[in-house]
């Protein structure tokens, strides 16, 4: 919030930074309620002539609103906000897939909307580049079938490759057990990660992925109808040479609303991270 707040209204420490942090927590509140938060709480010497001005110019900016000499965040006034930095970050950042919708449940929890599995896994996969990365830190991955390692190979390779030279340890767990699923492990294996297969007939296992990066949780379910194609698709590869990888870019391409959950929640990826490896090695 500090950055958002610094880049809309300048220093952090400003009256008007401090004003719109204490709304975001505690609100309506009347200017004189406000002016003794920011002197008590944070210490800030200011008179009841400056909380009113910053109060003044944030109303004029359209980011509060006030009703009944009380005064709170303008909801609609965020919403715009957020569209535009998320305009921001997909312009700089080159993001190739486009989000339908971003929803915010709390401040560490984030679940994006996509309109196809193949669009979901390219930001899944930016998502874990652009996380930093600190020797230590532990990268698990759970799914039924890597199917990302087939078309999007060297994003992979490069994905991973960063990821193990700069220190973290990978391992992925295959509830799938078929001809290319065997493969990708070879595929994964050679690149330094530990990977395994351990075979499931649950419908659930076959809709649900998970992945770990340092504190990081990032989870998704499937469509059903997705999850039998894909299903049915790896099933019936039963020679390398009847791959019909235009027909696996259909099955991840096609329109269906899938979500993504990106969740900042240490002691839930240290869980899941050792019931990936209690099954890994």
């Amino acid at each position: 919030m500090d950055s958002l707040l610094e880049l809309c209204f300048g220093r952090k420490d400003s009256v008007k930074s401090i004003v719109f942090g204490i709304l975001t927590k505690e609100s309506p509140l009347k200017i004189i309620q406000l002016t003794n938060l920011v002197q008590r709480r944070h210490g800030k010497q200011v008179t009841f002539q400056g909380v009113r001005k910053a109060v003044h110019e944030l109303v004029i900016a359209g980011a509060l609103i006030e009703e009944n000499s009380k005064y709170s965040i303008d909801k609609r006034w965020i919403s715009q906000a957020k569209k535009e930095i998320d305009a921001l970050h997909s312009q700089l950042f080159s993001i190739a897939p486009v989000r339908k919708r971003v929803d915010a449940i709390g401040e560490d929890l984030s679940v994006f909307t996509f309109d196809s599995i193949a669009e979901m896994m390219k930001f899944w996969q930016h998502s874990l580049e652009s996380n930093k990365t600190e020797k230590g830190d532990i990268n698990c991955y759970q799914t039924h079938h890597m199917w990302e390692a087939i078309l999007f190979p060297e994003s992979e390779r490069k994905l991973m490759t960063k990821l193990l030279s700069g220190g973290t340890k990978s391992y992925f767990l295959i509830t799938g057990n078929t001809i290319l699923d065997k493969l990708t492990v070879k595929f994964y294996r050679d690149l330094g990660v530990k990977v395994s297969i351990l075979s499931s007939r649950s419908e659930f296992d076959k809709e649900y992925a998970i992945s770990t990066h340092g504190s990081l949780v990032i989870q998704t379910n499937y469509q059903k109808e997705t999850a039998l194609a894909l299903d049915a698709f790896f099933k019936k590869v039963k020679k390398l040479e009847n791959l019909n990888l235009e027909e696996l870019a259909k099955i991840v391409s096609a329109k269906a609303e899938v979500k993504l959950s990106i969740a900042k929640n240490k002691n839930m990826a240290q869980q899941i991270n050792k019931s990936i490896i209690d099954q890994v090695e």
